[in-house]
């Protein structure tokens, strides 16, 4: 059902949500002294397993791909290895699996999960154990499921209905209709 991604090049957070609910997860490592691009084939192939193999063995094709937008806020030059990696991404699922890829602000699944749009990784981590029971050990497997678990409440509009969210899942449905979220 979704396929959620916070793309990194040393550590790919991957979480497959299927259509009953289970999450299943992923971290896609390289190295950093492998060629540029070594390390993107080794996260697209490592993506083209959980896009295909997770759906089959759950019976549950994906329907939606979805990653974390860009920090254009930033002033590292990573943003744009990271913009680079993004577009990668989006263009593979595409042109391979005829997929639109959407992306999502990196403070909607902060704000959704730990209460905070500039809440730090331990934050994301810490909400996803309280408010859902899930123990996440790596922050960037934690992002991606935060970004799953946010792009499946906006679909199923299954949020706590607090004023608090209803502003959040506002927002997010501003940016999700957006022209160029794709």
């Amino acid at each position: 059902m979704i396929l959620a991604i916070d793309q990194s090049y040393s550590g790919t957070g991957v979480c497959f949500i299927d259509k009953n609910g289970n999450i299943e997860t992923g971290l896609i490592k390289t190295k950093s002294k492998d060629k540029w691009e070594t390390r993107i084939d080794t996260i697209l192939d490592a993506l083209d397993f959980f896009f295909y193999n997770m759906a089959a063995q759950k019976d549950s094709p994906v329907e939606h791909v979805v990653i974390e937008s860009y920090a254009l806020g930033s002033h590292s030059s990573s943003v744009f290895q990271l913009g680079e990696l993004g577009g990668c991404i989006k263009y593979h699922f595409h042109k391979k699996w005829g997929k639109d890829v959407r992306t999502m602000l990196i403070a909607h699944p902060k704000m959704y999960i730990a209460g905070n749009g500039r809440a730090i990784k331990g934050a994301v981590m810490k909400g996803l154990r309280e408010k859902f029971g899930i123990i996440a050990k790596n922050d960037n497997v934690a992002d991606a499921i935060a970004i799953g678990l946010t792009y499946k409440a906006y679909l199923n509009g299954d949020w706590e209905n607090t004023r608090y969210n209803q502003k959040l899942f506002q927002k997010i449905k501003d940016y999700m209709g957006r022209k160029n979220n794709v």
